[in-house]
Formats: structure tokens, C-alpha cells, sequence
């Protein structure tokens, strides 16, 4: 008598769950409760607040010279919304720098003290860009585009610095991805002004 061996279906292993977008996600990997991810959530986005506001005075300022201009472009302008493309810069870098420390805290402190680190930490950025752009950009629209330069370049060095302190160089590469597309294109735009405008 032979033995037939009766094949029945495997169940699928179970697929591991993974954090939603709302949830932060080394929050929710480290197991930290439901009820400290939006308070992580929130005091992670503040370091994008100083940014966001200063693209909302360019857009504003940009519009106001449209309007004063009749919507013809100037050289003036060009540089207005070259500023803007580095505020979001500055914006996605400071969100790269918060996400990281945020990450190691999470590690080595409760919630709540990871909290209050993310909120100095979002002040403190916000302190920087408000004096970078009150101490370089005020005197003309014109220099705003060097005050976002300077701010976003200081938050490239923070992020690299950071992650070089704790032996995760390679994670700087998207900042950095973002910090050469914007100076590429900010490399072409200020050259096609000084070609049509003049020195």
C-alpha cells in the first residue's frame, strides 16, 4: 500500500503591516503608542513653517511687482521666484534634518522628550532663517535669493553634519539631490537673465 501525499494549499504568510502616511515611521516600527504620533507629526512639520512663510512673502512680493509692471517679467522677478524654489529647498532640508534627529530620539527618549527636542529644534531653525533673511535679504528683493541660498546651505551642513556624527553619511543624498537641482537650475536661470538683461 502506497502512501499519497495530499497537497492543500499553503496559507499565505502574513504580510508585515506597514505604517500609514499619517504615522511617522520609525514611531511606528519603535512601537510607540497611537497617541504620540500626531504630537510627533506636528512638531516635525514646524521647521517647515519659517520656510513656508517666507515663499508666501515672496509670492506675495512677486505678485505686487506684476501688478506694478503691468505682468511684464523682469529681471527682478526671475530672482524673486528663483528665492522661492530655495525656500522649498530650504523647507525639504530642514524637514530631512528633523526627520533624522527625530529618528534618533525616538531610539534613545521617551515621546514626550522627543517632543520637546522637535519643537526647540523647529524654533531654532526658524531663528536662523529669520535672521539670515533680516541680515542678507533686507535690503532688496534682490537679495532674498542669496538669504535662501545661504539658509538652505547652512541646513545642507547641519543635516550632513548630523548624520555624519552618527555613521549615516549615505542618507544625505536626497537633500543633496535637491540641493544640486536647484542650484542647476538656478545656475541656467541666472545666466539666461545676464544674457538678456546685462550685467
Amino acid at each position: 500500500m502506497t502512501a499519497t501525499a495530499v497537497l492543500l494549499p499553503r496559507k499565505a504568510a502574513p504580510t508585515p503591516s506597514r505604517p500609514k502616511l499619517k504615522h511617522p515611521r520609525v514611531a511606528s516600527i519603535l512601537g510607540v503608542g497611537k497617541k504620540w504620533h500626531w504630537p510627533l507629526i506636528i512638531c516635525r512639520g514646524l521647521s517647515l513653517c519659517p520656510s513656508i512663510l517666507g515663499a508666501a512673502k515672496i509670492a506675495f512680493a512677486l505678485i505686487e511687482r506684476l501688478e506694478r509692471n503691468k505682468l511684464r517679467v523682469g529681471c527682478v522677478d526671475v530672482e524673486l521666484v528663483l528665492a522661492a524654489l530655495w525656500c522649498s529647498v530650504s523647507a525639504a532640508t530642514s524637514f530631512y534634518l528633523t526627520n533624522a534627529l527625530m529618528s534618533r530620539w525616538l531610539i534613545y527618549y521617551t515621546p514626550m522628550a522627543t517632543i520637546v527636542r522637535l519643537s526647540t529644534i523647529g524654533f531654532l531653525i526658524a531663528i536662523l532663517i529669520s535672521n539670515a533673511v533680516k541680515s542678507i535679504g533686507f535690503s532688496s528683493d534682490r537679495m532674498l535669493l542669496p538669504a535662501w541660498i545661504t539658509v538652505a546651505s547652512v541646513l545642507l551642513v547641519s543635516y550632513w553634519v548630523t548624520l555624519r556624527s552618527v555613521g549615516m553619511e549615505r542618507e544625505v543624498f536626497p537633500a543633496l539631490n535637491v540641493f544640486c537641482g536647484a542650484s542647476y537650475v538656478s545656475m541656467c536661470a541666472l545666466l539666461i537673465e545676464m544674457w538678456l538683461c546685462g550685467p
